[in-house]
């Protein structure tokens, strides 16, 4: 646990939130407070006037320290982020949120060659409680310059005598203005590849872990890429499309399946959406390119 994350706990319990102004008031009179106390009785010869200034300037640095602490973290702007904002109720649910969850998906974003480099980044749990709905979702996501931010829950529940953590998310992407059809259909997609409710048998936490942030992690690059389709940037629409369709392989063939009839095929939805909307992009990309080349026949070549 960071030292914001508990003075945060003790703020919680005076009845405030870290990031609330109420809190930034309060410290910046304490740090003033301490310091001018402590300068007015270093000396009988310490001037008042010295004294007030010390105060105001420790005040001030205290705010600065303060105001520093509830920014959300940025994403660079070389990358394109995935912001996390996942609420927990317990120090355990967030520290398994991280070693398991988040690493793995770093892993998987960060840590393989990509048409675009991506940046996973965790919102302080302190600023999670700020993300309630889809619109406090957006104002998270601008703050912290991601293209796609995934939030939600973590909580502990008993399931047959058995210690589960249940995980429910969701999901805010960035995109230009378009038609309300074609956000509905990212919308559709968006729920239909990140999963709203997971549930994980802590007995075999490691797997579940690494299957749900496997997830996550496809989900993502799927919806990113849908993204830019709907901002009509077709060619890297194409090219993370391209990309996720080669990472999550074909389809079993009939006697694997046979074999391994027990085990889900995980990827079996996002791989019939990957098929399909590459061929859309691709066709969308070929019409743009006609298009361009109508309108200025003599300048244009296509094939470059």
């Amino acid at each position: 646990m960071s030292i914001v994350d508990k003075l945060d706990t003790y703020a919680n319990r005076a009845g405030l939130k870290w990031n609330s102004p109420a809190t930034g008031v309060l410290l910046t009179l304490a740090a003033g407070g301490a310091v001018f106390v402590a300068a007015n009785g270093l000396s009988e010869a310490a001037q008042l006037m010295h004294a007030a200034t010390a105060a105001l300037l420790a005040g001030l640095g205290g705010f600065a320290a303060w105001f520093y602490s509830c920014r959300p973290p940025r994403t660079p702007k070389s990358r394109t982020g995935v912001v996390i904002a996942i609420a927990t109720e317990r120090e355990a649910e967030r520290q398994r949120l991280k070693t398991e969850l988040l690493e793995h998906l770093i892993g998987y974003l960060e840590g393989r060659q990509s048409f675009l480099a991506f940046k996973v980044i965790d919102v302080p749990s302190y600023l999670v409680p700020d993300v309630t709905d889809i619109a406090s979702a957006e104002t998270m996501r601008k703050a912290c310059r991601g293209r796609l931010l995934i939030w939600g829950s973590v909580r502990t529940r008993m399931r047959g005598g058995k210690e589960t953590l249940v995980l429910r998310l969701e999901g805010a992407v960035s995109h230009s203005q378009t038609a309300q059809s074609r956000s509905q259909a990212l919308a559709n997609d968006m729920r239909a590849t990140i999963p709203a409710k997971t549930e994980i048998d802590l007995s075999h936490e490691l797997e579940g872990f690494e299957t749900t942030a496997e997830g996550v992690a496809t989900a993502s690059k799927y919806i990113v890429a849908l993204a830019f389709a709907v901002s009509d940037e077709w060619t890297t629409s194409k090219a993370l499309l391209r990309e996720l369709q080669a990472e999550i392989g074909a389809a079993p063939s009939k006697a694997r399946r046979q074999v391994k009839a027990t085990r889900k095929d995980r990827h079996s939805t996002l791989r019939g959406l990957v098929s399909r909307r590459l061929v859309e992009v691709a066709l969308a990309d070929y019409h743009a390119h006609i298009r361009k080349w109508n309108d200025n026949r003599d300048h244009y070549c296509p094939v470059k």
